[in-house]
């Protein structure tokens, strides 16, 4: 479960940065995901390393 939501975390474009309004879809994902993390207590380096590999929105 915590591996799969890892790589759907990569799968998602970064959009940090964006205005507040757009990209609502990938934004609530990015958060549900890292509340997860949160609450399960996920090493902070691995969610680290898992956002550095994210791409930019093309």
């Amino acid at each position: 479960m915590v591996r799969y939501a890892l790589e759907l975390y990569k799968s998602l474009p970064f959009v940090t940065g964006t205005p507040e309004d757009q990209y609502p879809e990938i934004k609530g994902q990015e958060n549900a995901l890292e509340n997860f993390f949160l609450m399960i207590g996920l090493d902070p380096k691995a969610r680290r390393e898992a956002r550095k590999a994210r791409k930019p929105l093309q």
